[in-house]
């Protein structure tokens, strides 16, 4: 079913990270913008869309309350962007990404609690490098990106899954905060993405 969803893409954004370079990345990462899957992330990017009309453009990190996602709590990461030019993203490195909340399911799923570390404190070293340009390309759009494939945990085993990360802006305006919600993607209930 995963096969039949995400076919080369999948496996040029995720099986061999090391040799992909930052513009491939890039490009595999606009052609995953076509279709939303999860319906858990299909609720939440309406509702980002719906703080995006209330602020005008990209939200605050507080039009996002616990309440308006008690329904994705679980499979959310909160991060920050600490130091760094934020107006030349491509330069920001995985140090630069505190991670603020990790949760649970999440820290479950990749055998790792990350609530208070960075990027580059990862439990996939190999992972870092690529995970660091996706999240770069993510401030530097400054909009809504969608990432799905396999997810390497910890026994070794693939996880395919389905990520939609959320651009938000701190208190001077810069879009120095971001959401990503991780899920599971065997359902199937397709959705056009970003015009």
């Amino acid at each position: 079913m995963t096969e039949r969803a995400y076919g080369e893409e999948r496996a040029r954004i995720n099986d061999k990270p090391e040799i992909a370079d930052d513009d491939q990345i890039r490009m595999d990462v606009d052609a995953m913008q076509i279709g939303l899957e999860h319906p858990s992330l299909l609720k939440l990017l309406a509702q980002y869309e719906e703080a995006c009309a209330e602020a005008g453009g990209l939200p605050p990190r507080t039009a996002m309350s616990p309440a308006r996602l008690k329904d994705h709590l679980l499979h959310l990461m909160w991060m920050e962007i600490q130091g760094g030019d934020i107006t030349d993203p491509r330069s920001l490195g995985a140090e630069n990404y505190y991670i603020r909340v990790f949760g649970s399911a999440l820290a479950e799923l990749y055998g790792w609690e990350a609530s208070g570390g960075t990027m580059a404190d990862g439990p996939y070293p190999n992972r870092i490098r690529e995970s660091t340009i996706i999240h770069n390309y993510v401030v530097e759009k400054a909009k809504p990106m969608r990432v799905a494939g396999p997810l390497f945990i910890r026994d070794g085993s693939a996880v395919y899954v389905e990520a939609l990360f959320l651009p938000f802006l701190d208190g001077s305006g810069e879009p120095r905060f971001m959401l990503c919600e991780i899920r599971d993607i065997t359902r199937q209930t397709r959705r056009t993405f970003m015009p």
